[in-house]
């Protein structure tokens, strides 16, 4: 009996080997099929770049197979752009790859030799320019040049003040700095906002908000306003 049941496992032995190897076969053949072959690469989540651009940064080829695609790296190769702060790359099937991206945005800039740096709220460079752009804050100088990707530093609190202001008050916001530990904010038309410690941020953006819009209403033209005392802010009017 012990004879006869030597072959029959090797017997089944050579089966299964078969079997596993024609199911490997199967499976790449099928992965390898024209049919997944990415024939649209759509893009959620871009603002400032294009999404051909996002498809050039990701580095897709024409004939690239979508099950074959490894997706890390293709969440590698985008992240490695200053504008996008994080990428998501899933497969529909059969033939569609959906990239979605959340770009930094600008809200500050710093000047540096040769020009300013755009800086994003986490304080990635973005980009240089020869002038300082419109609608975003002027932070401060850095004594060396900055190139797109780099991380300034010593600007924690005017990051976290700019950042916060939302874009239709922050358009209003021509500098902030740090004074003694406090922030203060100069506005366009020349108002001067103590802002205080990089604290209650939100408290304190209603607060000058508020402030405005009241003075827009009067039509008062402001000196400046005091926004230390959370939730009771002082203002004085030019020539009152």
């Amino acid at each position: 009996m012990s004879r006869k049941s030597v072959p029959r496992r090797r017997a089944w032995g050579g089966i299964a080997v078969l079997t596993l190897t024609g199911m490997v076969v199967g499976a790449w053949a099928v992965a390898a099929s024209p049919i997944f072959h990415i024939r649209e690469v759509r893009v959620n989540g871009n603002r400032h770049l294009s999404a051909s651009e996002v498809v050039r940064l990701a580095g897709i080829a024409d004939d690239a197979n979508l099950l074959a695609l490894p997706a890390e790296g293709v969440e590698r190769a985008l992240a490695r752009n200053p504008w996008i702060g994080s990428a998501q790359v899933h497969r529909s099937l059969p033939s569609t790859l959906v990239v979605t991206i959340e770009e930094r945005s600008p809200v500050a800039w710093v000047g540096q030799p040769k020009g300013v740096a755009v800086v994003a709220a986490d304080g990635t460079v973005l980009s240089r320019r020869t002038n300082p752009p419109e609608g975003i804050v002027a932070i401060g100088r850095s004594g060396r040049a900055l190139g797109p990707g780099a991380r300034i530093r010593g600007f924690d609190d005017q990051l976290a003040v700019v950042a916060s202001l939302g874009p239709s008050l922050r358009r209003q916001v021509e500098r902030a700095r740090l004074e003694r530990g406090e922030m203060v904010l100069r506005l366009e038309d020349g108002t001067l906002v103590r802002y205080g410690e990089a604290r209650y941020l939100n408290e304190k953006n209603e607060a000058l908000a508020k402030v405005l819009r009241w003075a827009g209403k009067q039509g008062a033209e402001l000196t400046y306003v005091d926004l230390r005392v959370t939730g009771n802010p002082a203002v004085k009017v030019r020539g009152a």
